[in-house]
């Protein structure tokens, strides 16, 4: 398993600018802009309504997810009722349709028909395991807030999250390492399972860095007009 990893590394001189020009500490800067980038990911990681990543953390997001979840099970069942009379098929049961379910997802959680034809399960069953596996949505975002866990004692502001989110309690890790200019470098890893070879991840991560970037280039900006404006009215 491959973790998915941000890293301050990766906006390091404009961490060091805002720091320089706000009279913070490096440290401080990188720990904020970690928190809020983490914030950033829980919004835009799967689910989030069509075209919208930016309501990754609406009911409608979790919605879409759900819908994900419904659609996976129709791929791959055709609901029945074995026990009416004159009917002699032969239905899958919840623990059955749950292991072909399981079986049917592909490394990325993507589910996938292994069968030529749509297999046939009890209908009351099947509708109590679409319900079982709705509750698993959320989960690739809440890989996000074992980072935030660990951040959270280290800088001031929280990392905002959904319910339906926050109910998971997934692997994920932060760390720092070095101190001051050029050396401090701050890491979060999202550690589910299939982080990492979910489609599109990479992408969100390159995305939103540059929301990152244009955020502490806008700061350093501010910053430095109000060094400017301070200087002036001291002359």
């Amino acid at each position: 398993m491959l973790a998915l990893n941000i890293d301050t590394g990766n906006i390091e001189k404009q961490l060091e600018q805002l720091a320089f020009a706000s009279g913070k500490t490096v440290e401080d800067v990188a720990r904020d802009q970690m928190r809020l980038w983490l914030n950033d990911l829980i919004k835009r990681t799967p689910p989030f309504p069509k075209g919208n990543t930016g309501k990754g953390n609406s009911i409608d997001a979790r919605r879409t997810g759900e819908g994900a979840v419904e659609s996976g099970f129709s791929e791959i069942f055709w609901p029945v009722f074995p026990r009416r009379k004159g009917n002699n098929l032969t239905a899958l049961v919840l623990s059955g349709i749950l292991n072909v379910h399981k079986k049917s997802r592909d490394i990325r959680g993507r589910t996938r028909r292994n069968t030529a034809k749509k297999i046939a399960a009890h209908r009351s069953d099947l509708k109590k395991a679409i319900r079982q596996v709705k509750k698993h949505v959320g989960r690739l975002k809440a890989g996000w807030l074992g980072a935030a866990d660990q951040l959270k004692t280290k800088t001031p502001g929280r990392v905002i999250a959904p319910v339906w989110v926050k109910r998971h309690n997934e692997r994920g890790s932060y760390r720092e390492s070095g101190r001051g200019f050029l050396d401090f470098d701050a890491v979060a890893q999202n550690k589910v399972d299939y982080a990492s070879l979910r489609g599109g991840m990479r992408s969100i991560i390159a995305f939103t860095q540059k929301i990152r970037q244009r955020d502490l280039d806008r700061k350093i900006q501010i910053a430095l007009r109000k060094d400017v404006n301070n200087f002036n009215s001291k002359r």
